[in-house]
């Protein structure tokens, strides 16, 4: 969570990216447009290469919390991911 790590929900997604990288984080988001020059796939198409820390993008984010079978399906995937 943002406030976990000292960030604002409200910091630019370039800034995020760059935190996350710095820190050894993985991003978990469902947020990937390329809406500005700031934005997630703009940063990753810019600055991202294959040393880059993978994100992890949640293309249903709500239905985690409303549907145990998807979340069960979401953890399944990123335990296998994280483990290979």
């Amino acid at each position: 969570m943002f406030r976990d790590v000292g960030l604002d929900a409200a910091t630019r997604d370039d800034v995020i990216w760059r935190f996350c990288q710095t820190h050894g984080f993985y991003l978990l988001t469902s947020n990937r447009n390329e809406e500005s020059a700031d934005s997630l796939e703009a940063t990753l198409k810019r600055e991202g290469t294959a040393a880059s820390l993978p994100v992890i993008t949640l293309p249903l984010p709500d239905r985690v919390f409303h549907s145990p079978a998807f979340l069960e399906k979401v953890v399944d995937k990123l335990l296998d991911y994280m483990l290979y």
